[in-house]
């Protein structure tokens, strides 16, 4: 299997977390830096593998995928399943997903206000 490609920015949190799950499944990984402080996102080159020009994103195979939530679940169903990391069971599973999801209801929350 060919190691996954991970397109990052190192300041970016949400690559801090990808980073963490590829090290804890111990993923063979080739890391490509792009940087948006350079616009690198919006480059053509990587707009044909990400559209979005969001990080981080995966290259798994010729899978392609962003978002880190949905990375992190993706390489933890299909190189680990049944971790702990996100277990099986429907309510633990569950109790993980709401804590993934929590920021995207405080910012839905925040822009009613503002």
């Amino acid at each position: 299997m060919a190691p996954l490609k991970l397109y990052y920015y190192p300041p970016c949190p949400p690559y801090r977390a990808v980073q963490f799950a590829i090290e804890y499944l111990k993923i063979d990984v080739e890391k490509i830096i792009v940087d948006l402080s350079k616009e690198e996102q919006l480059k053509p080159e990587f707009l044909k593998i990400n559209p979005q020009h969001c990080l981080p994103t995966i290259d798994d195979d010729g899978y392609i995928m962003w978002e880190s939530r949905a990375i992190l679940a993706y390489l933890v169903n299909f190189r680990a399943p049944g971790s702990s990391l996100y277990p099986l069971d429907p309510k633990k599973r569950g109790l993980i997903d709401s804590r993934l999801s929590l920021d995207s209801s405080i910012m839905h929350a925040l822009g009613n206000v503002i």
